[in-house]
């Protein structure tokens, strides 16, 4: 039997993603007063936290056998040893592309959605976001997830046009923090995937099948702020050894070492392309670097075409089917102004 401390020590976790620590960082680190879709989150993790302090005083309870599952297994138990279906449906997959200098920021993504079987869910996905004309962002992965019997779906874009909306709402007037955004935006989506965990943990069971070691879900959000040029990284990744076993991570990029490029990819062999392309170490990189250029039937920036372009070549070389449809691209400027290519783009505006 564990004693109440040990149970507390796994319940919040290291460096301290837990409850205590976040109610700590909430009063300390003046993040405001929370609101009621905050602290429904908060609640959820609460009742987390109680059926794992439930073993304090043991008796005939599922769910603290599913948090056991959860802290040994990674969910993986319950989903190997369950005969219930996955009726849920997600849909992840992707590359998208980040060029980053003082003057500029362009991002480009492939529009495939793929289904937990590998077969296509469609073409027509918006991976990148252009909010207001003043901020980027892209992510890949499991972008997006239909709901279930017990859990709500979501979309990574959607929640970050929530947040955005929400901080704005509070603001008064004042601009809003990219790294206050990039930091709420990567909670929310932590708190979807442990709710996830917790109501549906055969859904989740296949979702850690599907990433391995790769974050649940992966993204970069880019703008300006007092006319300096800032990118930050955001990750959703499992923890097997917290309760609750998905944590957050998001963090400012202070440049793109592949001559201003940075990616997001699914595997390993996608990233040897865009070494491969970006750094030109080949010679078939160092020919396509000399052949291509914008045309006169897609007039585009010279950098947003590169980027453009570096996505297409990973496309084009790819190890599997998870990335496909048409290539979008959004240039942001110094000046505040988004250029979207190609123009009659079908994905909104913001």
């Amino acid at each position: 039997m564990k004693t109440e401390s040990e149970i507390r020590t796994l319940a919040t976790g290291a460096e301290g993603f837990g409850i205590y620590r976040e109610a700590q960082e909430v009063s300390s680190e003046g993040w405001g007063m929370l609101d009621t879709k905050r602290k429904r989150v908060l609640e959820g993790e609460r009742a987390i936290l109680a059926w794992v302090l439930d073993e304090l005083d043991p008796g005939p309870s599922h769910m603290v056998s599913q948090v056991r599952n959860w802290s040994r297994l990674g969910c993986l138990a319950a989903f190997v040893l369950s005969a219930c279906p996955v009726v849920a449906q997600y849909e992840h997959g992707s590359v998208g592309i980040v060029y980053f200098t003082p003057n500029k920021i362009a991002m480009a993504a492939d529009s495939r959605f793929s289904k937990p079987d590998g077969s296509v869910a469609s073409d027509a996905a918006c991976k990148i976001v252009a909010l207001n004309g003043q901020i980027l962002f892209v992510s890949t992965n499991m972008t997006h997830f239909n709901g279930g019997p017990r859990v709500a779906g979501w979309d990574n874009a959607e929640i970050l046009r929530e947040v955005y909306q929400r901080l704005k709402a509070a603001s008064s007037g004042n601009p809003i923090q990219l790294e206050r955004l990039a930091v709420e935006w990567t909670f929310e989506i932590t708190s979807h995937f442990n709710e996830l965990a917790r109501l549906e943990p055969d859904v989740f069971g296949k979702m850690v099948l599907d990433v391995g070691n790769s974050p649940f879900t992966f993204a970069y959000m880019g703008g300006f702020e007092a006319d300096v040029s800032r990118l930050f990284m955001m990750s959703v990744m499992r923890n097997p050894t917290l309760i609750p076993p998905v944590v957050p991570n998001a963090g400012p990029v202070l440049s793109c070492q592949h001559h201003d490029f940075c990616a997001l990819v699914d595997s390993e062999k996608d990233r040897d392309v865009f070494f491969e392309f970006a750094d030109l170490t080949s010679d078939r990189a160092k020919k396509d670097a000399s052949h291509s250029k914008p045309n006169a039937t897609l007039p585009l920036d010279r950098d947003a075409y590169r980027t453009k372009h570096m996505a297409e070549l990973i496309m084009r070389y790819q190890s599997g089917n998870s990335i496909g449809g048409p290539v979008h691209v959004s240039l942001l400027r110094r000046n505040g102004v988004i250029e979207r290519f190609p123009k009659n783009d079908t994905c909104p505006a913001n």
